[in-house]
């Protein structure tokens, strides 16, 4: 019996080898965002300066998310004298309620690290804050991102021991289906063969095998599933 070549599809045809690389680079990112939330946490507590700044200006912004909602950005600029007096001017982004309270000209408290003036809060303790709740955001895609390497793991070693040592079948093509945008021109097909069925990963359409043809299938002796031949 001819057995199937094993190639990287067997990884990368999975979902969750996109998952592995999407909840990595999330928590990179919050991870790197948590970082810089607690040092500049750890600046403002060791060196920070308390005093009242003026807000000079005033903006608001529109985000379109991906799924078509949209989100309001507040932000003030602020003007404040530094350490050494010379004016210090920094850009917030605050809540819709800060924002509203504190019209231009206005007076607003503010705290700044010495060393460092546009490093700035204007809740006290909220810069620390923010860190941890983001360093747990990170910790959780993390965690994410070692569940979706597990599944990746189990799914792989099932279609090895199939392709190695699985019993080799003959399943019937039961049905086309077209997956991702349309006029992508990717489809799978159904396959039935007896006690097991399973689905083909996405080939070009004018590939599939015709309905009620045969095709060969490999079936994992561990966990019973099973997979076409063109898939591994």
């Amino acid at each position: 019996m001819n057995r199937p070549a094993l190639s990287r599809k067997i990884y990368t045809k999975r979902a969750s080898f996109a998952m592995v690389f999407v909840f990595l680079l999330f928590a990179l990112l919050a991870a790197a965002f948590s970082i810089y939330e607690l040092r500049a946490a750890g600046l403002l507590a060791r060196e920070g300066v308390d005093t009242r700044g003026t807000v000079v200006d005033r903006s608001t912004s529109t985000t379109r998310r991906s799924n078509g909602s949209t989100s309001r950005n507040y932000n003030l600029v602020i003007r404040f004298a530094g350490p050494d007096g010379a004016p210090v001017q920094v850009n917030q982004s605050v809540s819709r309620t800060l924002y509203d309270s504190n019209a231009t000209g206005s007076q607003i408290a503010l705290r700044y690290a010495r060393s460092h003036p546009t490093t700035v809060e204007l809740t006290i303790g909220q810069t620390g804050r923010t860190g941890t709740v983001v360093a747990f955001v990170a910790a959780g895609f993390g965690l994410a991102t070692l569940l979706s390497l597990f599944v990746l793991w189990r799914g792989v070693s099932a279609q090895r021991r199939a392709a190695l040592q699985g019993e080799r079948r003959m399943a019937q093509v039961t049905d086309h289906k077209r997956v991702g945008k349309a006029g992508s021109g990717r489809s799978t097909f159904g396959w039935n063969a007896g006690t097991i069925q399973g689905r083909s990963t996405p080939q070009r359409t004018e590939t599939l095998p015709d309905i009620g043809t045969q095709v060969a299938v490999f079936v994992d002796p561990r966990s019973g599933r099973g997979w076409w031949e063109g898939d591994f």
